[in-house]
Order: structure tokens, then C-alpha cells, then sequence
């Protein structure tokens, strides 16, 4: 099914290729679904829609705007990169290990085959990307669903708190 010129799922250097912008994903087209895990409580994420790539290169800017939009990483300018590099980032080559991919919406999602599933190794096992091409977006649930990009209650209640603090100094 897929155009991608690297076995499924990508290893790492592969993965660092296409988010650097290599020239072998230049001309793959496809229906890739991003998804960013994002943490909810200490240990705990929690899978959230990123938005669509219908170009390999497109991927990166997908993932930049939810981080981006979620303040995820402030002030870092390729912040899907810099998680993608991080040494606490674990690449999967087989779904089957990880625990974090069955919370995905997989009914959802339907067909598909997982082009990258990183996830944060413990104790950092909050954090993750994941990158699914689907076979067409007509009829899915994906096809005009924005970035779900609203920020959890407990990170409100922590900038809030954080807040309160700068007050009282």
C-alpha cells in the first residue's frame, strides 16, 4: 500500500531522514494520519489527532503546528524533531511491543499500516508520535477532523498554579 522508500515502520534513521526533509520522501504521496501523544498526568498520555499530510514533507509541519498549538515546546524551533531526537524517544519496529498503540483509535483509524510509533521509554512514557497511512480519507472520520488541540484541564490548573506563584513573589 505504501509509496514510503524504507520499510514500515521507519527505524530511526529513516525517521530522522524524512523530518529533516531527505530527498527519497520527497515525491511520496499518500493519507498519513498524525497522531502526538501528549501527557496527562505524570506517566500517563494520552493519543491526540495532530491533523493530515498528504505529502511525506508534510508530516513536519503537521506535527510542528499541534506542538506549536498545544505550547508543547515552547521556543524550540523543530520541535517535532527535537522530540523525534530525543534519548528518552524509543522507535518501535513492531506495534506488537509497544503499549502505548492500542490506545490509539484504531477503529477509527481502520486499515492502515504504521509508517512510525516513537514513544518516550519509562520513566518518560508519556510522550510519543505516531504515524499511520490510511488507503483514502473519503468516508473516514479523519477526513475533515481539525487537530484536537485542546489543552487538558490539568495543564490549565498547572499554569494557573504556576501563575499564582509569580503573583505572590
Amino acid at each position: 500500500m505504501s509509496t514510503i522508500p524504507h520499510p514500515l515502520p521507519l527505524s530511526l534513521e529513516a525517521a530522522q531522514a524524512l523530518f529533516t526533509g531527505d530527498a527519497s520522501f520527497a515525491d511520496v504521496r499518500g493519507v498519513l494520519l498524525c497522531f502526538v501523544m501528549i501527557p496527562v498526568e505524570e506517566r500517563i498520555g494520552e493519543w491526540r489527532f495532530a491533523g493530515v499530510a498528504s505529502r511525506a514533507v508534510e508530516i513536519v509541519q503537521v506535527l510542528d503546528h499541534f506542538i506549536h498549538a498545544m505550547s508543547m515546546s515552547p521556543g524550540i524551533k523543530d520541535p517535532a524533531l527535537d522530540m523525534l531526537s530525543s534519548s528518552a524517544m524509543m522507535i518501535w519496529d513492531g506495534v506488537v511491543d509497544t503499549w502505548s498503540y492500542g490506545h490509539l483509535p484504531l477503529e477509527e483509524i481502520g486499515k492502515h499500516e504504521v509508517v512510525l510509533l516513537a514513544e518516550g521509554g519509562a520513566p518518560y512514557d508519556d510522550f510519543g508520535l505516531c504515524i499511520v497511512e490510511i488507503p483514502s480519507l473519503e468516508g473516514s472520520p479523519f477526513e475533515n477532523r481539525a487537530p484536537e488541540t485542546t489543552r487538558p484541564e490539568a495543564w490549565e490548573a498547572a499554569m494557573q498554579a504556576m501563575e499564582d506563584e509569580d503573583d505572590e513573589e
